[in-house]
């Protein structure tokens, strides 16, 4: 489903659709000074965490949902998305720290994602839940899409209080 207004040189399109099997709903407003404004509701659903877990090794189970908004000029070289995800339906395993958080567990994930040349820059503001653990941070990504460098402050989780953990591959 698709809507379209034009008004005072102001386009308006809402609509419903899918994105990699995963439902969405969205509205896009353009002005005459090009201004975008982009705003994406992905409603509860496991698709969503399927494709997360075998497309970027996200370590997810379960069903998530979210919100993605951003304002951009098409000229603009990097594009800063506000994603705001209810991950409380979700499940996660992290071996490496010894932790899971079980569906129905306190769970999400606030952040603000960099995309450059059709690539993630950077994660920034980001403030994650997942049942006990919680962080806030800015992580940088290079061309593998793993992260590069990054600083997470206030990690807590059980057996852990950190201040400030900071890496640099």
């Amino acid at each position: 489903r698709l809507s379209v207004a034009v008004e005072n040189d102001r386009i308006m399109l809402e609509g419903r659709g899918q994105y990699q099997n995963i439902p969405l709903q969205f509205t896009l407003r353009s002005d005459q000074a090009d201004d975008i404004f982009l705003s994406v509701d992905v409603p509860d659903n496991d698709r969503i965490t399927t494709y997360l877990a075998s497309s970027m090794g996200v370590p997810i189970s379960g069903s998530a949902s979210a919100k993605i908004m951003t304002n951009f000029r098409p000229s603009q070289d990097v594009i800063r998305l506000k994603i705001e995800a209810d991950l409380a339906n979700s499940g996660f395993h992290l071996p490496l720290v010894n932790f899971a958080k079980l569906p129905g567990e306190a769970g999400a994930a606030n952040l603000i994602l960099e995309i450059e040349n059709d690539r993630i820059r950077a994660i920034d503001d980001l403030n994650l839940t997942l049942g006990s653990l919680s962080t806030e941070g800015r992580l940088f990504f290079g061309e593998s899409m793993l992260p590069k460098a990054g600083i997470l402050q206030h990690i807590t989780m059980p057996g852990y209080d950190i201040d400030e953990f900071a890496f640099e591959q």
